[in-house]
């Protein structure tokens, strides 16, 4: 029988890559592959960890192959998909998403959602909207943001010319679809310089304030500019660009100085919501938490399943 990999080692390269020493890590999975060369949880971290940094795509999508069981099969093929949905080849990143629709709810959820924004990205609505009916029947739906899927619920039954009139969501996201305009959005960034408590001091609970030196009208002009050229880094029911100045532009929503901005923007247009300031450690941090809780939760969910 093959040896395996033990816990003890594989919670040295966890902890790297918690710390976001990629390279170490991947120094670290190089040494168990020799170790350990037909081990399915290293060839799938490593292949993981590769196609995530962007390095040897070719050697990272062969060890992800290589890595595929009965058991995590459909982990390697949300992870392939990831991939492509971050480069933006939703042609590819379809493919491998739609493997996901015959499993577990958990992956047939997570292949619904993935497909879904690719289908908005594309201006496909109508099978984005059908799509997402699925989704709600799907349980664990309710597990997810529900403002966040109103929202969406909201979008597509806008774009598809449906009744929203009773869609329940963020009033502020719905009144700037309907009745976008530029001052429109000046005015809502603005209002970050005033929010301040009885007191006089800044209110924390709000998602962030600028510099009350910054001319709010001429940072939207220029990073309306900005975006032109650039990528959305996130694709949802709105796109997310950011941009990183020289100097702080402000605080974020838990008092700390930033030199990052986020804008939010209608789907497929340049077309600015809002910006404020974000804190991209916090983001960072908020996402590995996230991907370890996911990884919880698909043990507690496959645990007849898993080897």
């Amino acid at each position: 029988m093959p040896k395996k990999v033990n816990a003890k080692e594989m919670n040295v390269v966890k902890q790297l890559l918690l710390s976001e020493n990629y390279d170490k890590a991947i120094n670290e999975l190089r040494k168990l592959k020799n170790k350990y060369p037909n081990d399915y949880d290293v060839l799938f971290q490593l292949g993981s960890v590769l196609l995530r940094q962007g390095q040897k795509v070719s050697e990272a999508l062969y060890l992800l192959n290589l890595a595929t069981n009965k058991q995590n099969k459909r982990a390697v093929v949300n992870e392939i998909g990831t991939y492509y949905f971050n480069q933006f080849d939703f042609d590819k990143a379809e493919d491998y998403y739609t493997k996901l629709l015959d499993g577990s709810e958990k992956e047939r959820s997570r292949g619904l959602h993935q497909l879904i924004k690719i289908y908005i990205h594309e201006y496909r609505f109508e099978e984005a909207y059908e799509l997402f009916k699925e989704l709600k029947k799907v349980s664990l739906y309710a597990d997810y943001d529900i403002t966040h899927f109103n929202n969406l619920e909201f979008y597509l039954t806008y774009t598809t010319g449906g009744n929203i009139l009773y869609i329940e969501g963020d009033a502020y996201f719905q009144h700037q679809l309907l009745d976008y305009s530029r001052e429109r959005a000046v005015e809502h960034i603005a209002k970050h310089l005033m929010e301040t408590n009885p007191d006089g001091t800044r209110i924390k609970t709000f998602h962030s304030v600028f510099d009350e030196n910054i001319d709010i009208s001429e940072l939207y002009d220029y990073i309306s500019e900005e975006i032109e050229d650039m990528d959305p880094t996130g694709i949802d029911v709105v796109d997310y660009y950011k941009l990183k100045f020289d100097d702080y532009i402000g605080k974020t929503y838990n008092g700390k100085r930033t030199k990052y901005v986020e804008a939010v923007v209608i789907p497929n247009t340049k077309q600015i919501l809002s910006i404020y300031p974000v804190n991209q450690n916090h983001i960072d941090r908020t996402v590995r938490i996230q991907v370890e809780e996911n990884k919880k939760g698909n043990k507690k969910i496959y645990k007849k399943r898993t080897k």
